[in-house]
């Protein structure tokens, strides 16, 4: 697209998962000069797995390494029939990955890290989290925060006390709108 227009610099923003492939562009494309990352993530990978609660993570962890594909899809079906979030995660993580079970999603979504390639990402770099995400850990916010060595990097953390504490800011999106607008004006 940059080319087509033949665009010499942009900004970029993600929204949620589109937070870490707006990331994930920035280290490979220079044209991109400023990063939204509005909710996104580290690793993806991680983030399916924190919808598990101990023991069962660890063992979910250990049948997915094991390749136990029919046992992980079963148990996985099993869960999401229970648990709203569960379900819209997994559907939805298989529609964007193209995936037809959860198996296939979750090896998937593997691929979907920032590992390796925080090193290369040198724009200016805008990260948005709420303190109360329920779909992405805080974990990953911090390590992008402390890890982005080489980017001009703006960290903000939503609190519960201004409305802003879910994942993207649902329930008051026109603060975290407001603090990008302002964020672009003053370092575009």
């Amino acid at each position: 697209m940059l080319n087509w227009f033949k665009v010499d610099q942009a900004a970029l923003m993600g929204i949620s998962w589109g937070g870490f492939l707006a990331l994930r562009a920035a280290a490979f494309e220079k044209r991109i000069t400023h990063v939204i990352s509005f909710g996104g993530c580290y690793d993806g990978l991680d983030v399916q797995f924190s919808l598990m609660r101990q023991p069962i993570k660890m063992v979910f962890k250990l049948l997915f390494h094991g390749k136990f594909e029919k046992t992980i899809n079963r148990l996985v079906k099993s869960k999401m029939k229970k648990d709203p979030l569960a379900d819209w995660a997994l559907y939805h993580g298989m529609y964007i990955t193209g995936t037809e079970t959860p198996y296939e999603f979750y090896r998937s979504i593997k691929k979907h890290t920032l590992k390796g390639l925080l090193h290369k990402i040198d724009q200016k770099v805008l990260l948005l989290a709420g303190e109360q995400d329920h779909y992405i850990p805080l974990w990953q916010h911090d390590h992008l925060t402390d890890h982005l060595s080489h980017a001009d990097v703006t960290s903000r953390l939503f609190t519960e006390e201004e409305g802003g504490e879910q994942h993207c800011q649902v329930g008051n999106y026109e603060l975290a709108l407001e603090y990008i607008l302002t964020w672009l004006r003053e370092n575009y």
